[in-house]
């Protein structure tokens, strides 16, 4: 928390921001946080003058401090909901900066580190806020491109919001973590831990894997102490596989059977999904755009799943979700009695 902006960031910053020790010391977390995230916000031509943002903010954490211009001000707040500032600051100008740190989890392993093995997974595995402070699970957002508006995923954007701007017919991509995200987390992981195991989406479906590698070459980091597996799988499916590389963590068996068994896992999980609605598959390039729009029109409901090298693949279909589920469940029922199901 309270880490000062790097390389171009910090020129965009008015001087009074850059003098505001508040804005560019470390901070150091001696007791536990009352709010979870530290939040950093830059919001240009602000409708709001400083005062009136303090006021509409305050009730939303502690530690709020604003400082900045006409054109642009920056905005630090503790807070268990980043993504509610973020919906407010939308509305009264341009948000160009977002940062937000999990406060709780750092303080969490400053006075209680569970193991000396740290696992890192970026934010498409589904895993609840609860599950991921509980065991320590560091999270990459990806970023979430709604519209004109930036999000970090599932830090300044959640489901309801999702759905809001999803009925706005609001055009939505997705992008791979950002390069400072990675390197301030592997910074902050430094000296703390023996061993680091990174567990990104596939990387067929994303480029997320292939930029922490790149990361992990450029800052030389050893190869015996961090360990880039790629899921293969994406969703609940990458959920499960961090769920149990956090279990067989907790046995203490030595670093290679830990990530054999890891990668032995990952063959055994599947993951299916009937398809209620094709528009964001076919508007992020996922499914031809004609394929996609015979589909809709014939009112196809696709069930999808991941082949062994982690890409996306048309296993069936039906005329209606609730047929689809109903083959997804024959499916399951069909590995149970074969004993493949755990």
């Amino acid at each position: 928390c309270g880490e000062s902006l790097g390389g171009q960031q910090e020129k965009i910053i008015p001087n009074k921001i850059e003098e505001d020790k508040t804005f560019i010391k470390e901070h150091f977390i001696s007791e536990a946080p009352k709010n979870r995230y530290c939040s950093e916000f830059i919001i240009k031509e602000s409708q709001k003058q400083e005062n009136d943002l303090k006021e509409l903010l305050r009730k939303w954490g502690d530690s709020l401090v604003i400082a900045g211009n006409k054109k642009q001000l920056k905005i630090h707040i503790h807070t268990n909901h980043p993504e509610s500032i973020l919906a407010l600051l939308e509305n009264w100008g341009t948000i160009i900066y977002q940062k937000v740190d999990d406060m709780q989890l750092q303080y969490e392993i400053s006075q209680n580190r569970k193991s000396s093995i740290a696992i890192v997974t970026d934010s498409v595995a589904d895993l609840s806020a609860d599950f991921i402070l509980e065991n320590q699970i560091f999270v990459l957002p990806l970023n979430i491109s709604v519209g004109e508006q930036n999000f970090l995923d599932k830090l300044t954007i959640n489901p309801q919001i999702f759905e809001e701007k999803y009925n706005k017919n609001l055009k939505m991509t997705t992008s791979q973590p950002s390069i400072q995200s990675v390197d301030s987390l592997f910074s902050f992981l430094e000296g703390k831990y023996d061993h680091i195991i990174v567990i990104s989406v596939s990387s067929q479906l994303s480029g997320t894997y292939q930029l922490i590698k790149q990361r992990i070459r450029e800052k030389k980091v050893t190869e015996n102490q961090v360990h880039l597996i790629d899921s293969k799988l994406n969703s609940v499916a990458q959920g499960l596989l961090v769920k149990q590389a956090v279990k067989i963590i907790s046995e203490e068996k030595p670093i290679e059977a830990i990530l054999n068994e890891i990668e032995n896992i990952i063959d055994r999980v599947f993951i299916y999904v009937a398809v209620a609605d094709l528009s964001p598959m076919i508007n992020s390039g996922r499914i031809p755009k004609f394929l996609g729009e015979v589909a809709q029109k014939i009112s196809m409901h696709p069930i999808i799943s991941l082949d062994k090298r982690g890409n996306g693949k048309l296993i069936g279909g039906s005329f209606s979700q609730a047929r689809s589920m109903d083959k997804i469940l024959k499916k399951l029922f069909c590995c149970q009695k074969k004993g493949k199901l755990k």
